[in-house]
């Protein structure tokens, strides 16, 4: 009992506090495949399962109609997020849930071409960068004809250097598409077109003898770059060439090794 009074008493002073702990969500990992087999109550849990990549879709697919913009963000850009719930999400009234939409590769091409309708710059630059974007999509946003089409520069004033330069690095961009771009006015699309992994050998020994350095060390690092270029850069008056070429895995180790033998002699 005296206890028990001492701490009224200190109840009064102050000493102790009355209020009670805050409830906070349960403790679990983000990769726990607990957290996904239900709609969790609490938002920071259902925030949770919207970012991990292992969620299951079917929970994904509730989480789409979650009123809180920013859980429906997450599964926006959730690689495990199914194409039918991309459609679902394509009609989200925020552009940065769209934007993510836009850049999520399982987006259907088909709600591709609905999105690159826009003026959004950064919905158009997500579409520019995505590998499922169609060609005739990546055509428009780069501002330049489709084969058949006239030699024309579509006048859209969202388009931007960024978007160009992002169309030139999409691995998904045809070949006559890259033709095209790989003679645009601007360096930073032409090296784009350089450091792309899936730009054919002729476009890459065209851009071998671009005037501009960094468009040329671009070509150095792509792996399709033929070996004979790569031996012709060894002999370049310019360090950073040389030592790109060097590091490209096509050159042959037998050049590589004379390379650096002459590379190491005392001049």
């Amino acid at each position: 009992m005296k206890a028990t009074g001492s701490n009224q008493y200190r109840r009064q002073l102050g000493l102790i506090s009355t209020r009670r702990p805050v409830k906070q969500p349960p403790a679990v990992s983000p990769s726990s495949p607990a957290r996904c087999r239900a709609v969790p109550s609490h938002p920071i849990s259902r925030q949770l399962a919207a970012d991990d990549p292992e969620c299951p879709a079917e929970l994904l697919d509730r989480l789409a109609d979650d009123p809180n913009a920013q859980i429906r963000f997450g599964v926006a850009s959730n690689p495990a997020t199914s194409p039918a719930t991309l459609t679902k999400l394509s009609g989200a009234r925020e552009p940065w849930v769209l934007s993510q939409v836009a850049g999520n590769p399982h987006t259907s091409p088909k709600i591709l071409t609905k999105l690159s309708g826009t003026n959004d710059s950064l919905i158009l630059s997500r579409i520019a960068s995505n590998p499922s974007a169609p060609p005739v999509v990546l055509a428009a946003l780069a501002g330049l004809p489709t084969p058949g089409e006239p030699a024309r520069r579509t006048q859209n004033p969202a388009l931007s250097l960024d978007i160009r330069s992002r169309v030139a690095g999409n691995p998904s961009a045809p070949t006559w598409l890259l033709q095209q771009l790989s003679r645009d006015t601007h360096i930073t699309v032409r090296r784009a077109v350089a450091e792309n992994p899936r730009a054919p050998a002729d476009i890459l020994v065209q851009l071998a003898q671009d005037p501009e350095l960094h468009v040329r060390i671009g070509v150095a690092g792509n792996l399709r770059t033929p070996s004979e270029v790569l031996c012709r850069f060894l002999s370049d008056s310019n360090l950073l060439l040389r030592e790109a070429a060097a590091a490209n895995p096509n050159l042959p180790q037998a050049t590589l090794a004379m390379w650096q033998l002459t590379r190491d002699q005392p001049t």
